[in-house]
């Protein structure tokens, strides 16, 4: 986007480290997310990924700052409900890493050796977590052991 590399031009030539460039260039790229009542819990994580959790306030004051600048009130109700939201998405998996198996798990049921194949059952784990499977142990070894 041509925003972003305006930015990253301007963090370089303002000398900004490596980590500031990196917020920065992240804010301007993604400050213009939309937010309304249909979003799903994979845009929001999308959204999040996109961002970075760790810049996610920022983000949140820019878009007030955004609106005040609009001449709209600091909020909305939108708004209200994406942050609600946020907080409700943070509590799901987010990555194949927040699984409560793991490759080494699917290498002892499966009988695998290290591969590709690991990670393509962990993937349809955690696809299948997305759509509703707990992210329990036992859950996922129990679907894991049904999978072909």
């Amino acid at each position: 986007m041509e925003s972003a590399r305006i930015a990253e031009n301007i963090a370089a030539r303002l000398r900004f480290s490596n980590e500031e460039k990196d917020k920065f260039v992240r804010l301007v790229r993604w400050h213009q997310f939309t937010v309304n009542e249909n979003q799903t819990d994979a845009a929001i994580r999308r959204i999040l990924k996109n961002v970075g959790l760790a810049y996610m306030p920022d983000m949140l004051a820019l878009r007030v700052a955004d609106r005040l600048g609009g001449g709209a009130r600091a909020t909305s109700w939108r708004l209200e409900d994406f942050k609600k939201r946020l907080v409700e998405v943070q509590k799901q998996p987010f990555s194949i890493q927040d699984l409560k198996i793991s490759g080494h798990d699917v290498m002892k049921i499966k009988k695998i050796k290290p591969g590709p194949k690991v990670g393509k059952y962990l993937e349809t784990l955690f696809a299948e977590v997305e759509k509703g499977l707990p992210n329990e142990r036992e859950e996922l070894l129990k679907r894991l052991d049904k999978l072909t």
